[in-house]
């Protein structure tokens, strides 16, 4: 395992929370009969070898049983993956456009919990795996700045300058679709 893996616990990661999130769902639906590397990295939007990857860290860390497609029955772990936060979110929003998926993912899991937050350009396409133009084009989409090849209901984030930085301090992201029934 990555050390850097490591270090984030799995529902803190947005393929891990995603590829949970799709395990779970099958074996509800289709007990008895396991997806494959390739089918559960399609429906994640990521490659097989990520996939692969994350699928192994879950097993490490007690969320999936040993044959890596079974997710594991822990209670202490099913009430944290209950908590409504952005990444519960990005993981439920269903989007036509897979980098818009696998952005509005990066976002989350850049975000930590909290309903927005700050990121330049560079460091969201080097998490995004794409060239900055890639993440500039699909931000600007799901902001609604600058229509998609593949239409949406309306935006789903707010990106604003951060004052005083000249843009240098990146952008100042915030979900649009935060939950009514959070805290008030």
């Amino acid at each position: 395992m990555s050390a850097l893996h490591t270090s984030i616990p799995p529902e803190r990661c947005g393929s891990c929370v995603k590829i949970l999130s799709i395990l779970t769902q099958h074996h509800r639906e289709h007990p008895g009969r396991p997806l494959t590397g390739a089918a559960i990295a399609t429906a994640a939007g990521i490659a097989r070898p990520t996939a692969v990857f994350h699928l192994s860290y879950l097993a490490e860390c007690g969320r999936l049983e040993k044959d890596r497609r079974t997710p594991a029955k822990v209670e202490v772990a099913s009430s944290q993956w209950a908590a409504r936060s952005p990444l519960d979110w990005a993981v439920s929003a269903t989007l036509p456009c897979r980098t818009c998926a696998r952005l509005l993912l990066v976002l989350a899991t850049l975000a930590k919990g909290q309903w927005s937050v700050q990121a330049r350009a560079e460091d969201i396409a080097a998490a995004l795996g794409a060239s900055e133009r890639t993440a500039r084009e699909h931000l600007a989409a799901l902001t609604g700045q600058r229509p998609h090849a593949r239409p949406q209901t309306g935006p789903l984030l707010r990106a604003e300058t951060i004052p005083g930085t000249a843009g240098y301090g990146g952008r100042l992201i915030t979900f649009l679709s935060r939950p009514v029934c959070e805290g008030g």
